[in-house]
């Protein structure tokens, strides 16, 4: 980003003060005081989050020569920016930088309950074999992680590749609005955060809510094999496009299936003809994301063939489905997060690797009065993919009787509480031999890594 302070005011919405320097040059926004003392030509905003108030660091990020948007009256110095609401203003300024300086960038916004993060770095990859992309750092989705996304969009850009999250209602429009997609994206509507929308209709009404920044004539790409979406659809004016892998009637559908080492092959039938796609990753529900990366491109000008080849290099990101073999042992690492649909996806691949097959898994989070359901069925969804079960969490003892239930036998379950990382290690050490393959899968806070650390095969 390349600004001026006055600019940055007036995008924002907010009052300078009049001793300010208005032509002093921002080049990088942030919500973090130690991003800012290091940055070139910073401007802080001073965000009062729950563990901290930026509003504490405004004087040593002034200090060091940078600037900052306040909403404290008490704060209201040189250099800075007043404005009613920090994260309001944050979105208008990236809304005012996408609008003014960034017109030309072809914008996907992506989001959806499972799935946003690898379809985001796979369609970030389809799109920059063909041009030069901006695309989300790791999954800075919320509502302060999307507009800092889109004010650290490089001018010299041409495609960006955001990501939208949400946590309660009422966040995806103005984000989506902020940063004016001219494709969308909804991955799939699943169970994570029902207890903030009370129901899988709720959480569809809130991702279809991503249409409200898309451009005029801008496309929708969405999951053709979700019935919610489909119907969804059809009460939107925006041109919309379906990617299925379930055989469904859709503009983008992918066709025989098969993993080989470590690869899944897949046709994808298109309006263009049909291509051929190697990609380096396993699961039906990768396919649905490289699938939909593969729309993403077509929509964007991107060649068929670019895209195939873009795919066939993917190489998943951070803590996700990274699989590796480590001392004999074949091992499934997915601990950066878990909800029923993810876990299921994870279970799908566990089944089809060889020896015996371990499943080690703890609690999903945030699903309120569905927690218990909805662990007890993924217990039962462990029969037919794993031989054994260690399960860890406040809901282990749930997993637990979803797999006795559906008559996992009880000596191949272990359960272990919240804390219970050394003790699962040590029993997963004494138990498993050369040949087996385990499947690690909890929500991030379980801190299921300290069990693959602890059993010394990260």
């Amino acid at each position: 980003m390349l600004i001026t302070l006055s600019e940055a005011a007036r995008l924002s919405g907010g009052a300078l003060h009049p001793d300010s320097d208005g032509a002093l040059v921002l080049r990088y926004v942030c919500a973090d005081s130690r991003e800012a003392l290091h940055a070139d030509g910073p401007l802080f905003a001073a965000i009062k989050g729950e563990r901290t108030d930026g509003g504490l660091y405004v004087g040593s990020v002034l200090d060091a020569g940078g600037a900052a948007i306040v909403s404290d009256r008490a704060l209201f110095v040189r250099n800075t920016i007043l404005v009613d609401d920090v994260r309001g203003a944050l979105a208008r300024l990236a809304g005012g930088y996408r609008r003014e300086r960034l017109g030309n960038v072809k914008c996907v916004c992506i989001t959806g309950s499972v799935g946003k993060t690898t379809t985001k770095d796979m369609a970030a990859l389809v799109l920059s074999a063909h041009r030069p992309t901006y695309a989300t750092a790791g999954n800075m989705n919320s509502r302060i992680g999307l507009p800092l996304s889109v004010l650290r969009v490089p001018e010299e850009a041409r495609a960006c590749v955001l990501e939208i999250g949400m946590s309660e209602p009422g966040e995806i429009a103005p984000l989506s609005e902020a940063a004016a997609p001219d494709i969308a994206v909804v991955t799939n509507i699943g169970s994570s955060h029902i207890q903030a929308f009370g129901s899988r209709e709720g959480i569809c009404l809130e991702k279809m809510s991503i249409v409200n920044g898309l451009r005029p004539g801008g496309t929708l790409v969405l999951n053709g094999d979700e019935p919610l979406l489909t119907a969804a659809a059809a009460r939107v004016p925006q041109r919309c496009v379906f990617a299925s892998v379930e055989e469904r009637p859709a503009q983008y559908r992918a066709e025989s299936v098969t993993e080989s080492d470590g690869v899944t092959h897949f046709s994808v039938v298109f309006a263009g003809g049909r291509i051929e796609i190697a990609l380096p990753a396993l699961g039906l529900h990768n396919v649905r994301n490289a699938l939909t990366a593969f729309a993403v491109g077509i929509e964007a000008g991107v060649p068929a063939s670019v895209c195939a080849e873009a795919l066939s290099r993917f190489v998943p990101s951070g803590s996700r489905q990274n699989i590796y073999e480590k001392n004999g042992l074949h091992i499934i690492a997915d601990c950066y997060n878990a909800s029923p649909e993810s876990m299921t996806a994870a279970l799908s691949v566990l089944r089809g690797f060889p020896g015996r097959r371990i499943a080690v898994l703890g609690d999903m989070l945030e699903l309120g009065a569905y927690a218990g359901r909805l662990h007890r069925d993924m217990g039962a969804a462990v029969c037919g993919a794993a031989d054994l079960l260690f399960t860890i969490g406040s809901a282990a003892e749930q997993i637990a009787e979803g797999a006795a239930a559906r008559g996992m036998p009880r000596e191949r379950i272990r359960v272990f509480p919240a804390d219970g990382h050394e003790a699962a290690a040590q029993a997963l050490r004494e138990i498993v031999r050369p040949g087996d393959s385990l499947l690690f899968k909890a929500s991030n806070r379980m801190n299921l890594k300290k069990v693959i650390e602890r059993m010394g095969i990260s």
